[in-house]
């Protein structure tokens, strides 16, 4: 601008000179010889030259900080966009729709393209530009290169997690699948017999081993399964996370929640049950076992009580005896009470 300024009073004093210099030539013909005139002549035609490459040059200068200024606004956009934990309006985050992420690629593609052109509109610049302003020029491109690069470095970051995230979705999809599958295994491999149905101990004690087993198996699979809920729970944050910066979440993901309360509610109904049982058998096999106790110290209480029945007189008093019996009763109703 101090140029162009120099260059608009340089023509404005050629104008004020050139009337006396008319003036020289027709009173003083003989005062202007022939290498004055020539340069004289040449001096309107350089000074236009001079202006009009001085007007380009503020014109290519402007030119270019418009277009750095709209590089920069865009790529601060995008950033806003990739990291939206750094946008000061929260609310902004609420207008990224899923889809807009190729959207967003299409952008980055596009401002690369525009970077590479400052940069080359640059150097064409900084050819004819004086030492202050040639550091200046390059001190834009520079801040230019630099900004790209990290938007570019956030884009990838924000790639390389949602391949990871959707691997993770994977994996929990494929583990949902196979823990429903044991899920209806166990449920077929369940014994569907009653307890009024086991005659005997050895019936009693096969049953309840199947149990234990089946009891056993779902501890073991508790734990991953606990460890699946945890990697849910995760992953369902995770997600949640790309939406708000714009990525698309196909909709068999976006179930997963619903998936995993169904899960859980068939994991409750079905070892509930198995747990349930388990306890059940236990408990009968502990009643049988003190029932058995119960059977042989009653055997030899009956062989006293009928010995002493056979050795008693017709006419001896039989309170002794009904209260003998009567203890007798009492005992096997209260087993009855503990085992029903």
């Amino acid at each position: 601008q101090a140029q162009q300024k120099q260059l608009n009073e340089l023509v404005d004093e050629l104008e004020h000179l050139k009337a006396d210099y008319e003036y020289v030539c027709e009173r003083r013909p003989d005062a202007v010889n022939t290498e004055f005139a020539e340069n004289w002549a040449k001096i309107p035609e350089k000074l236009n030259e001079r202006v009009i490459k001085q007007t380009t040059a503020i014109e290519n200068l402007n030119h270019f900080n418009a277009e750095y200024n709209a590089i920069l606004n865009v790529l601060r956009k995008l950033e806003s966009k990739f990291k939206p934990d750094d946008i000061e309006n929260p609310e902004q985050q609420s207008h990224t729709t899923v889809g807009d992420s190729n959207q967003l690629n299409m952008e980055l593609r596009k401002i690369e393209i525009d970077v590479i052109s400052a940069r080359n509109f640059s150097e064409i610049l900084i050819k004819d530009a004086e030492p202050a302003h040639r550091e200046h020029l390059l001190s834009q491109i520079k801040e230019l290169n630099e900004f790209f690069t990290k938007v570019q470095d956030l884009h990838k970051g924000q790639a390389l997690k949602r391949t990871q995230v959707l691997d993770k979705a994977e994996e929990v999809l494929e583990r949902l699948v196979k823990t429903e599958v044991w899920l209806n295994e166990l449920e077929q491999n369940t014994p569907k017999t009653e307890i009024s149905e086991i005659n005997n101990s050895n019936e009693l004690f096969q049953i309840k081993s199947k149990f234990q087993t089946l009891k056993e198996a779902c501890e073991r699979e508790s734990v991953g399964f606990r460890e699946l809920n945890d990697l849910g729970g995760e992953l369902l944050l995770q997600m949640d996370e790309l939406k708000t910066t714009g990525e698309e979440v196909d909709s068999k993901y976006t179930q997963l929640p619903k998936k995993f309360t169904r899960l859980s509610a068939r994991w409750t109904e079905v070892t509930a049950l198995v747990y349930a049982k388990t306890a059940l058998l236990e408990h009968i096999s502990t009643q049988l076992g003190e029932f058995k106790k119960f059977m042989v110290s009653e055997s030899g209480y009956l062989d006293r009580l009928e010995n002493k029945i056979g050795s008693t007189p017709e006419n001896a008093d039989a309170e002794e005896i009904i209260e003998e019996l009567d203890v007798m009763i009492f005992c096997e109703r209260i087993f009855n009470v503990l085992t029903m």
